[in-house]
């Protein structure tokens, strides 16, 4: 599992990630799992990407959502960061043998 913490700065209304050109592998089965604990975002893919969008949910102030295993070596899925108010962030995930 690759984990992915989000972070939403309330004070320049900017979103971050600590790995924003996350690796996975098709072989080992990876998942990606995004997390936040200061507020709720979504993950949304960008176009072109067959992959659905993963529904975000919140309990005890942890905001996560998951995706994966992927199945198409050799690319790299482009996908944005949202939340209502914030700056959209565009990191990607490459997907490897």
């Amino acid at each position: 599992m690759a984990n992915v913490k989000v972070t939403l700065d309330s004070a320049t209304k900017t979103i971050s990630v600590d790995d924003a050109h996350v690796k996975v592998s098709v072989s080992g089965k990876t998942k990606v799992q995004w997390s936040c604990h200061e507020g709720n975002f979504q993950i949304k893919f960008k176009p072109g990407s067959n992959w659905p969008n993963p529904v975000t949910t919140g309990t005890g102030g942890v905001w996560m959502a998951e995706c994966g295993p992927f199945t198409n070596p050799g690319t790299t899925l482009k996908y944005a960061v949202e939340s209502t108010g914030y700056k959209t962030l565009d990191p990607e995930i490459l997907i490897d043998a």
